[in-house]
Order: C-alpha cells, then structure tokens, then sequence
C-alpha cells in the first residue's frame, strides 16, 4: 500500500465496510504491521457525535476575522466552560427520591451529545 508521503502506515481507521473487513485485507494488515481501528461507537450514535462536533466547529475562531461563527450569530463570545469530550465516562446522580438508603448515589455512562433546547453555553 503506497502513500503520497512515503511515511509507514501504523494504523488505518475505518468503517465496519466489507472492503476494509474482508481477510485478504485483514491479512495484508497484519502481514504490513498495520493497526486496524474500528469505529468506537455504534451507527446509532453518529448523528450525536456529528452534532456534538457541529457545536465545537462553530466556537471555533476564523483564521480570517479571528472571530467564531457563534460570535457572528450572537454578537457574544461563546462559553466554553460546560464543554464535555464526547464519548467521555461519566457519572449520573440518581435524584434520592428514586432511591433507598444504600442504594448507589450515581450510575457510570458516558457523554453522548447535548439534550436539544439545553444551553450549552
């Protein structure tokens, strides 16, 4: 497999494709010493992680005005301080109405975008 840099292949990212999943390819990888990555996270969560990427793209300075494109909306700069890294763990509280007294006072998830409506600046 050539490149245009000239550079060693370490790793290739891809989809679950059948091109990219097939054992001829699959073999060339590991006869190459390529690393195959999948996607980390399931097709159904793709339109968050896009969205989620949307929101950053749009609070992030021109190179030309040196300003965002939120600024240019909302004649503000925009609040970068409840940012989260998608994909992240987490934890949530369990509100203590919907549990006794040894119960666990928070479950393990992980951030998968923002709630529509909610600010996030």
């Amino acid at each position: 497999m050539d490149n245009a840099t000239d550079e060693k292949i370490k790793r290739l990212r891809s989809e679950n494709g059948g091109e990219h999943t097939g054992r001829p390819f699959m073999e060339y990888l590991n006869r190459s010493g390529i690393k195959h990555e999948k996607p980390c996270i399931e097709k159904k969560w793709w339109t968050e992680a896009v969205s989620t990427a949307a929101w950053i793209i749009n609070r992030m300075s021109n190179s030309v005005t040196a300003k965002t494109s939120y600024e240019f909306v909302y004649c503000t700069k925009p609040q970068l301080k409840n940012i989260k890294v998608f994909g992240a763990l987490g934890y949530a509280n369990i509100p203590d109405e919907k549990r006794r007294k040894l119960d666990a006072k928070a479950f393990k998830c992980r951030f998968m975008g923002y709630e529509d409506g909610v600010s996030r600046t």
